[in-house]
């Protein structure tokens, strides 16, 4: 069976960004991706996903759970793997779960929930700050009472447009199902965003007015366009014209300029990810989250 290990992230490419020590709970590929009865569909994958060419049709596994002492070795090692690459950001200080695939799987609750609960709970006894990023996950009491256990840790709830996130609905985990499952969460207790991927050059949509007045913390995610037709079908901008209609062609993918008005202004919500030249950053909401922008690089 797989096996976890914490691996670089964001955090190493954007200064200011906390997420520089990931963990993946699943291999080979995104549950997303997964029918009901197990197998993989490439079209699953959320459109958007900058992960899904890795996906790969065969050896999807959850990796095992964990102990105390094997995440503590992984923290040492991971230490020791950023003195020789002279990595800047020193040491392992918060964990994010979800990077390049959720933290759930539909069809495999069990050892889900067992791989899960052991990383939440090892994070915890070593007093590391946690963020967890999911589509999947339904509300689970085990789950929030383990968030509870942990000083710092927060959940976030991903979400966009049902027409881009088509094995989300197989799992009968559309937007609004996520909302609502973040709604019982935030009623237990726990520290819950809602992390909204929007393209914020354009405006707000009468969903995200919706989703605004949910009650629960926005954290933006600008979108950033890989694929030209994606572009072109989102925003009705030729590819070659985007530059002069809000966007910039930059490290592989079209990104934002601005914000639209409609938006408010950029400290009305929190945000994560580039617009211009600077990055916006709450600290994913730890640290009883925080609302700035950081010339990025």
């Amino acid at each position: 069976m797989a096996k976890i290990s914490i691996v670089p992230g964001k955090g190493q490419h954007h200064k200011g960004c906390i997420c520089t020590d990931n963990i993946d709970l699943q291999s080979g590929r995104c549950a997303i991706t997964n029918d009901k009865d197990g197998n993989y569909v490439k079209e699953n994958a959320c459109d958007y996903c900058y992960a899904k060419y890795l996906f790969k049709k065969t050896k999807y596994e959850i990796k095992s759970s964990i102990t105390t002492q094997y995440l503590l070795d992984e923290v040492n090692q991971r230490n020791n793997e950023k003195i020789k690459l002279n990595d800047t950001t020193k040491t392992v200080k918060t964990i994010r779960l979800g990077k390049m695939v959720d933290i759930w799987d539909t069809n495999n609750v069990e050892q889900s929930k067992e791989t899960l609960l052991s990383v939440i709970y090892a994070c915890t006894d070593l007093e590391l700050p946690i963020m967890l990023m999911t589509k999947l996950l339904p509300f689970d009491e085990e789950v929030a009472i383990a968030l509870m256990s942990n000083p710092d840790a927060v959940l976030h709830y991903s979400l966009g447009s049902d027409a881009l996130e088509k094995g989300a609905l197989i799992h009968n985990m559309s937007n609004d199902q996520r909302i609502e499952e973040a709604k019982k969460y935030k009623e237990f207790g726990c520290n819950v965003y809602l992390r909204l991927v929007a393209d914020v050059v354009q405006p707000m949509t009468a969903e995200h007015y919706k989703i605004e007045q949910v009650g629960i913390p926005l954290l933006i995610t600008p979108l950033r366009y890989t694929n030209k037709n994606l572009f072109i079908n989102e925003t009705k901008i030729n590819w070659d014209e985007a530059e002069g209609h809000g966007y910039k062609f930059d490290r592989g993918a079209m990104r934002p300029l601005s914000i639209d008005s409609t938006w408010g202004d950029k400290y009305k919500h929190a945000y994560c990810g580039v617009v211009g030249e600077e990055l916006g950053c709450n600290a994913c909401g730890l640290y009883q989250g925080r609302k700035r922008w950081i010339k990025d690089n």
